[in-house]
């Protein structure tokens, strides 16, 4: 008999996603699968996988927020009620149920826990005030819940103290490689080729994507052989027409190489060329870029902020993320530097083995919702 519900609704496409197809793969494997059931979004992978893999559904809802909510409001709500749900599990973000059982949600939205850091001051206006309305909503979210998970130790903390969250609990995020990632990389590279750094992200603002053509400034000035390899394409999108014009306005398109979304096959090809790893967000519950850096051994260039700090402790070299000359003068002496990448190296590979699997996260997950 299912007795809890598990809800990905608000899972639609992304890193989300890709987290959420491991859980569900793990669940094969486990003898508790008869407990449980799922609410999946229409027309996505997460449905798909559950269809294939006999895996209950109980519920399908629209990838449309708005109609999304009312579907929890309505006949969510009444469903639990009438089959007699214990709890539910919502992966990330919450579902607006009315009704007494228990919920346990997922919090990977850093920005909630740092008040007075301005995490939207590149927005204006409307779309600004989207953003504020999404987040408010979020922390409604954080006070109902029962129960809290966060993926990163810092801001577990920072949400018991700013929320006064009674139930929180911290369970790291988990690794999977797939098998044809499982192979040592072995570095081969010409000796007069490029330096090269990577940006591994989309059009997203808290990335710090605008810093880029700043950057490139910076190694076009003291005549490096340098290049910036970026993860997206040009559209017409105000953040890429933005960069565009920054990218004219320094006169460095030929140190930036723009190469498009990249997929995880393609992932070891990637850092095979590449020569350190930057990640120079505001705040981040966790990434995936730091675990492929760990796991490809290349150098990775971090925001200095407690929320880095907590993930990768010595296993990062810290950058201020607004200032292109401290960048580069900290990715200049770490290049070639032997002494600093074994210690680096050293303790990358310490800290990916702390690391749950999939199976030992979602067994800790799942204890977790039993246990309320």
């Amino acid at each position: 008999m299912n007795r809890y519900v598990i809800n990905l609704g608000t899972i639609k496409k992304g890193g989300g996603q890709s987290v959420a197809l491991n859980f569900l793969s793990s669940f094969k494997s486990l003898n508790f699968i008869d407990e449980f059931s799922f609410i999946v979004p229409k027309n996505s992978d997460v449905k798909t996988f559950c269809i294939k893999n006999n895996l209950a559904i109980f519920y399908t809802v629209s990838q449309n927020p708005i109609l999304r909510i009312l579907q929890e409001l309505v006949p969510l709500s009444f469903m639990f009620n009438r089959y007699n749900i214990k709890a539910v599990y919502t992966y990330f973000g919450f579902g607006l149920f009315i009704t007494s059982i228990k919920q346990v949600i997922g919090s990977a939205d850093s920005n909630l826990f740092y008040p007075k850091l301005d995490f939207w001051s590149e927005y204006s206006g409307l779309a600004k005030l989207k953003k504020k309305i999404i987040d408010n909503y979020r922390i409604l979210g954080l006070r109902i819940a029962h129960a809290v998970i966060f993926e990163n130790e810092a801001l577990k903390i920072r949400a018991t103290e700013i929320y006064k969250l009674k139930n929180t609990f911290y369970v790291p995020p988990s690794i999977k490689m797939d098998a044809e990632l499982t192979d040592e990389i072995k570095i081969e590279r010409k000796k007069k080729e490029k330096i090269k750094l990577l940006f591994l992200c989309g059009w997203q603002l808290h990335k710090n994507i605008l810093l880029i053509p700043k950057l490139a400034h910076e190694i076009k000035k003291n005549g490096l052989s340098y290049e910036i390899l970026f993860t997206s394409y040009y559209d017409e999108s105000n953040i890429s027409l933005k960069f565009q014009k920054l990218v004219e306005k320094y006169g460095v398109a030929k140190y930036i190489k723009l190469i498009g979304p990249v997929k995880k096959s393609n992932l070891p090809e990637l850092y095979n060329c590449v020569d350190a790893v930057m990640l120079l967000s505001k705040l981040e519950s966790f990434s995936n870029n730091i675990i492929e850096a760990w796991y490809f051994k290349k150098p990775l260039f971090v925001t200095n902020s407690d929320w880095a700090l907590s993930i990768c402790g010595e296993a990062a070299f810290y950058v201020e993320r607004d200032d292109a000359c401290n960048i580069l003068e900290s990715v200049r002496n770490v290049i070639n530097n032997k002494t600093k990448s074994k210690y680096y190296l050293d303790h990358a590979k310490s800290n990916l083995e702390n690391f749950p699997s999939i199976k030992q996260k979602t067994i800790k997950e799942i204890n977790i919702l039993r246990s309320l």
